[in-house]
C-alpha cells in the first residue's frame, strides 16, 4: 500500500448518516487524493451501513481508513477518539454538516503546517469571523479568547497538533457541551503555544449534501446558548479575564446570527423555540433587541410560518 502523507490527517466520527457520508466522501476524496492526505473515519454507529460506504470507496483511496466501535461509546468520546487516533502531525475533525473544501485548500494548509509548525491553525470557516482580523500567529491566551472563542465552538475549524493531543486530557470538559474548546482553553492558558489564524475563505459554498443533520442543540436552543454557553465560559480558568468572559457570551449570540430574525423564524417553523421556553430560559446574556424578537416569533403560530416562511424569504432576497 502507498504510504500515506503523515503530516496532516481528516477525522470523521460518524453515526447513523450514511447517505451524507456518500455524498460527502465522493467530494473530499476528490479534494484531498492530490496529496495523499488520509481521512479516518470513527464509526460509532449500531448497524453496517457506514461501512459499506467505506469499502464502497476504500477501493478508489487507498488512504481511507475506518474503525468500528465494538458498542455505542456515546458521541463525545467517539469525537475524542477521532482527534486523537490517527498517527499524523495535525488533525482536522470533520462533520457531516460541514461544507468541503474549495480550490487549493489543502495545499495551502499543508504549506502553513510544514512552514511554521504551529501548535493550532485555526481556519474562517464560512469567513463568520471579521475581515479586520488578519492572517496572524497568535502566542496570548486572552487574545485568543477575545477575538476568536465564539468561533471555536464549531470543532471543524481548529487543527490540532500531535504533540499537544499527546499532552491532554479531555476528562474536564468531556461531560459539557464543548468538550474540544474547554481543553483547548485549558491547554493555552497554561502552556506557552502557537496558533495560526488563516483568514482565507476555505470551504466550497456550491457544494451541497441532499439534506442537512441538524445539531445535537437544535432542541434545546435557548438551554444551550443561553444557559449552558455562560456556564461553561465562566468555569474557565481565572486566566481569562472576568469582562472578557461576559464579552466572549455575547459575542457568540450576536456573530453567529444565533438570534437573528431570520434564525429564529426557521427555528419556531421546526417547532425548536417556544413560548415556554422563553420564559423559563436564563436570557440576561442575550441582546435586548433580540429578546424582543425572541419573545414576538416564539407567539406565531408554527402552521403559519410554514406558509409565510417562504414568502419572507423571498420578499427578503428581492430587497438585498
Amino acid at each position: 500500500m502507498p504510504h500515506y502523507n503523515t503530516t496532516f490527517a481528516i477525522s470523521m466520527a460518524i453515526y447513523n448518516d450514511h447517505l451524507l457520508l456518500d455524498c460527502y466522501l465522493a467530494e473530499l476524496i476528490h479534494q484531498v487524493s492530490n496529496y495523499g492526505v488520509p481521512i479516518f473515519l470513527y464509526d460509532n454507529s449500531e448497524n453496517d451501513e457506514n461501512k459499506k460506504i467505506y469499502q464502497k470507496y476504500s477501493k478508489q483511496y487507498l488512504h481511507l481508513f475506518y474503525v468500528k466501535n465494538k458498542e455505542n461509546i456515546g458521541g463525545v468520546k467517539n469525537i475524542i477518539n477521532a482527534m486523537t487516533k490517527p498517527d499524523v502531525d495535525y488533525v482536522l475533525t470533520l462533520t457531516l454538516s460541514d461544507n468541503c473544501f474549495s480550490g487549493n485548500s489543502i495545499k495551502t494548509i499543508l504549506d502553513i503546517l510544514v512552514e511554521h509548525e504551529p501548535d493550532f491553525l485555526c481556519l474562517n470557516k464560512g469567513m463568520r469571523v471579521s475581515n479586520d482580523i488578519n492572517t496572524k500567529l497568535y502566542d496570548d491566551c486572552n487574545q485568543v479568547f477575545d477575538e476568536l472563542a465564539w468561533h471555536l465552538t464549531n470543532i471543524s475549524v481548529l487543527i490540532w497538533s500531535k504533540k499537544v493531543l499527546d499532552n491532554i486530557t479531555f476528562e474536564r470538559y468531556e461531560k459539557s457541551l464543548f468538550p474540544h474548546l474547554g481543553t483547548f482553553l485549558v491547554y493555552i492558558s497554561s502552556n506557552k503555544f502557537s496558533l495560526f489564524w488563516l483568514n482565507e475563505q476555505m470551504w466550497d459554498k456550491k457544494f451541497a449534501l441532499p439534506y442537512q443533520r441538524q445539531s445535537t442543540w437544535r432542541g434545546n436552543v435557548l438551554e444551550t446558548w443561553c444557559e449552558k454557553w455562560a456556564g461553561f465560559i465562566f468555569s474557565l480558568p481565572e486566566t481569562y479575564d472576568l469582562n472578557k468572559k461576559f464579552k466572549v457570551i455575547k459575542k457568540h449570540n450576536k456573530l453567529s446570527k444565533l438570534f437573528s430574525i431570520n434564525s429564529l423564524l426557521l427555528m419556531r417553523m421546526n417547532n425548536q423555540i417556544s413560548l415556554k421556553q422563553v420564559f423559563s430560559s436564563n436570557l440576561n446574556f442575550v441582546f435586548s433587541h433580540n429578546k424582543i424578537f425572541l419573545l414576538a416569533v416564539s407567539l406565531i403560530p408554527v402552521q403559519v410560518l410554514g406558509w409565510a416562511y417562504p414568502i419572507f424569504k423571498r420578499i427578503k432576497s428581492t430587497l438585498v
